[in-house]
């Protein structure tokens, strides 16, 4: 494969990397946050179902880049049905599949009501740790009954809340009576998916890293540092929100609210960011811990 061919490709890849957990995160987590929070608009819907139809489309289209990238071929062989069958039988071939039936009841979902709606959005978002532990470094890395369920965790976990995001911005910007119920819903059960995040992260870390001079030593831990600019960055601003913001929100406080609403647009960036760094992940080589099967 010629250079210019072979970055043509990556450039694909990761922008097919990007729209998947764009599709599987704030898409599906946004069906399943409307389904069980609250918050539904016309804003948070229409934005939910731009995303996910738009991954529903990408997805299917990063296989096919998979399968390029392993047959060494350029663009052009996109329309080879043994790029296809190649992209397929990968373990992304897999994840890619789980994704998209995920987001296709994510997205019947965001159209539904009451119990159809609540069921279709639990099963997508059930179906986002399911298809992440089926593949990628850390469903590959062992002990698989320890890294599996950790990115089955770790991906549910960010699928609720990069979700919440753009609904929660949504139903503050319409300052309508149910904003403060769905903040107040919002809070109580969030430190319920961001601590199992925060554990299993720490926990896939570990495993893959296998030591601390891996961090500067091998191109994973190098862009897991990056990674970690914009998380804490993420963290930090969410806890501004929380501790800062949220209980003068709630007390109908419009300055509070809008600038809760400016600080929840922050985060959004700042998950966008870190999904474009993660996302580099795909070209870098296993883990040593991973490799070595330990």
């Amino acid at each position: 494969m010629s250079e210019d061919i072979y970055w043509t490709v990556s450039v694909a890849i990761w922008i097919g990397k990007i729209a998947l957990y764009v599709g599987l995160f704030i898409g599906v987590g946004g069906a399943f946050f409307v389904n069980w929070i609250g918050g539904r608009s016309l804003l948070a819907s229409r934005g939910a179902l731009w995303v996910v139809g738009f991954s529903l489309v990408a997805a299917p289209l990063s296989v096919g880049m998979q399968g390029l990238d392993a047959l060494g071929m350029g663009l052009a062989g996109l329309g080879q049905q043994l790029v296809w069958k190649t992209g397929y039988s990968t373990s992304y071939g897999l994840t890619a599949a789980i994704a998209t039936a995920s987001m296709a009841a994510a997205l019947v979902a965001i159209l539904s009501r009451g119990v159809l709606g609540k069921v279709l959005s639990l099963a997508a978002l059930l179906g986002v740790g399911v298809a992440l532990a089926s593949g990628g470094h850390g469903g590959a890395a062992y002990p698989q009954w320890l890294t599996r369920p950790a990115v089955f965790l770790h991906a549910i976990g960010i699928a609720f809340w990069a979700g919440s995001l753009i609904p929660l911005v949504a139903v503050l910007a319409a300052r309508g009576p149910e904003a403060v119920s769905v903040l107040r819903r919002f809070s109580v059960v969030i430190p319920f998916a961001v601590m199992p995040l925060i554990a299993a992260g720490m926990v896939l870390a570990l495993v893959q890293l296998g030591g601390i001079d891996a961090l500067w030593g091998t191109a994973y831990g190098q862009v897991l540092m990056v990674k970690l600019i914009p998380v804490i960055a993420l963290f930090l601003v969410a806890a501004l929100n929380r501790f800062g913001l949220t209980e003068s929100a709630e007390r109908h406080d419009p300055n509070a609210i809008t600038r809760l609403r400016r600080t929840i647009g922050v985060e959004v960036a700042l998950v966008l960011v870190i999904f474009a760094v993660a996302a580099c992940w795909h070209f870098t080589p296993r883990p040593l811990a991973d490799a070595v099967g330990v």
